[in-house]
């Protein structure tokens, strides 16, 4: 027989009340309408009714996840019919504007992007320029690294060295390097935006995480794509 704290064993209607906040309803309203049971077991017009409910779920959950990458592959397309292809870099001159459909872009940058294909490609090296900010996603926008001023390099131009996935060879000493999860990346090698003059990569905190403690590299004049030998 339940009791209380003080040891005092509970009384029927205790235990009927008790009974009455843990038992299955007989009916339950829901966002997919009302739901019936009996003694606690769904009617089977209400398992169907989950079923559906869960069918529905899973398809708003299965659009949400692919949204990032029907997103790239819909801006690749977009790249592409503007003859932007193989290792050509499409930039805004002098900044972005209203007139693309670009939906976080802002007015205040210029915006450099590229494709990298490491199926075609195989491993890949980028050399950001000075002072750049720049950034590399796989092909379902997920972070891979940063490059410029918030990367490794500190803003001093680096070579930063991307391997395919699957890829088993050493990586050479001399790079900042990455293993992605996907073939397709999408970067802005060329650089968004200028550092104030005032500010020097000196000024910025530390890295950490793993990219604390890589090997630096010595500056580049110019931001280019290359093929890296495997």
């Amino acid at each position: 027989m339940p009791t209380d704290k003080a040891g005092r064993s509970a009384t029927p209607e205790e235990l009927a009340a008790a009974v009455e906040t843990l038992k299955t309803p007989d009916t339950l309203e829901s966002p997919f309408g009302t739901l019936r049971f009996f003694d606690g077991v769904p009617l089977p017009e209400t398992v169907e009714t989950a079923y559906d409910a869960l069918d529905l779920m899973r398809g708003v959950e299965a659009f949400l996840n692919c949204m990032p990458g029907a997103s790239l592959v819909a801006m690749r397309r977009g790249f592409r019919s503007a003859g932007i292809t193989g290792r050509a870099i499409g930039y805004t001159d002098p900044r972005a504007n209203s007139g693309s459909l670009l939906l976080t872009a802002n007015t205040e940058t210029t915006y450099g992007t590229t494709f990298i294909d490491l199926r075609a490609w195989g491993p890949t090296v980028i050399e950001p320029p000075p002072m750049g900010l720049c950034v590399v996603d796989d092909f379902w926008f997920r972070y891979v690294a940063d490059m410029g001023i918030a990367g490794p390099d500190r803003g001093e131009g680096g070579k930063y060295l991307f391997l395919p996935p699957g890829y088993e060879g050493d990586a050479p000493e001399g790079y900042f390097t990455y293993r992605c999860p996907t073939f397709g990346q999408l970067g802005d090698p060329a650089g968004a935006r200028r550092c104030p003059r005032n500010q020097r990569h000196e000024d910025l905190p530390p890295r950490s995480g793993r990219q604390a403690g890589r090997e630096r590299v010595p500056q580049h004049r110019r931001a280019g794509v290359q093929h890296h030998p495997r």
